[in-house]
């Protein structure tokens, strides 16, 4: 079945998959602007070279821990080997801010652990050779700061391509089986919102945001690359027992529960005041005039619990930042309570994100 963007495939044991793809220093994380760099080989349309592949692509590829690989991405091989394995295998894919962090994530939110990730990178023409060495040092980084392999994937030179695009699939294994939310059952957040997407803006508009803010403001506002995983909670979540969880990334915390409440077939009851926020992510949004609440959140979680409390007790004892922001109900109405003030949370809308860069 699919859900939170991930789909389980029960009794898989070994898997073949596509071949193609270490990390030197920390680059910019706009992983999808265009070539900023006017030097370096301008590649053809179509498959990139071997040359180039094996310099630019391969390069960034390394075995981590126990390795998950029989047959490793290399020139010239069709395919990578992953280990015999018994279990259910769990693949989620994104193309969005995060793509690494966001699909390894929904495999967390579904009961899973993530182990490795297939990258899909689309060029223009325009696009150097320099350019494909930052994404995959970027991706390169991602994946190992969640100890994730890089198993295969694509590169290719195409036309009419205004600028990189990126598709990562990350696979993992089920650790816990997850359900669905019940009426009558505390929603718990963690984090706050907007972690994502105030990482990529800033990335993205630094400059133009120290016009308004000191230095000091834009680094509380970011916080952390760590801070993009829900690793820590959502393990820790699976050990607790929960019913439902759902990451936050694209669309904000506002499209994370209304995808809760639709899949699992519940009303929700929110208190607008108890959703954690960052005072830094609010005033930079209102540089933008951009919704907070409907920005990406990568790294932060929801979930639900017979007793919020209970459970944010918990996952403070493991050092994890969490509140009960409001419960589900068993009518359909996704209502969002600001004192006396009473509004609908709405279907998924667009990304905040895409009105900023």
């Amino acid at each position: 079945r699919a859900l939170h963007g991930t789909t389980v495939c029960a009794g898989a044991s070994q898997t073949a998959l596509m071949a193609d793809e270490k990390p030197p220093e920390r680059i910019s994380h706009r992983l999808f602007a265009a070539s900023r760099s006017e030097t370096g080989i301008k590649m053809k349309i179509g498959k990139v070279s071997n040359a180039v592949l094996d310099r630019s692509v391969l390069k960034y590829i390394e075995k981590r821990g126990a390795g998950e690989l029989l047959v490793y991405p290399a020139v010239g091989a069709g395919a990578s080997v992953f280990k015999e394995r018994t279990g259910n295998l769990m693949a989620s894919s994104d193309c969005g801010i995060e793509p690494v962090y966001t699909a390894a994530n929904n495999i967390y939110a579904a009961g899973g652990k993530p182990c490795a990730v297939q990258c899909v990178i689309a060029m223009p023409e325009s696009c150097r050779e320099i350019r494909l060495k930052e994404i995959m040092s970027r991706l390169s980084a991602d994946c190992a700061a969640l100890g994730l392999e890089i198993s295969g994937g694509h590169t290719q030179v195409i036309p009419g391509t205004g600028k990189p695009v990126v598709s990562v699939t990350a696979l993992g294994w089920r650790a816990a089986p997850t359900g669905f939310a019940k009426p009558g059952e505390d929603i718990v957040m963690t984090k706050c919102i907007g972690i994502g997407g105030i990482q990529y803006i800033i990335d993205s508009k630094r400059d133009e945001i120290l016009k308004k803010y000191s230095a000091e403001v834009i680094e509380r506002a970011y916080g952390a690359r760590s801070e993009l995983s829900v690793a820590p909670e959502a393990l820790a979540a699976l050990e607790i027992g929960v019913g439902a969880m759902h990451d936050m990334s694209c669309g904000g915390v506002y499209a994370a529960l209304w995808d809760m409440a639709e899949a699992s077939g519940v009303g929700l009851d929110i208190d607008f005041r108890a959703i954690a926020v960052r005072q830094e992510i609010i005033e930079i949004c209102e540089l933008f005039d951009i919704n907070p609440y409907q920005l990406n959140s990568c790294g932060s979680l929801i979930m639900t619990s017979s007793d919020g409390e209970q459970l944010v007790g918990q996952l403070e004892e493991r050092g994890i930042e969490a509140c009960v922001i409001g419960r589900t109900t068993d009518g359909n109405d996704r209502v969002l309570r600001n004192l006396d003030e009473v509004r609908y949370i709405e279907k998924t809308s667009p990304d905040e994100i895409y009105r900023v860069v």
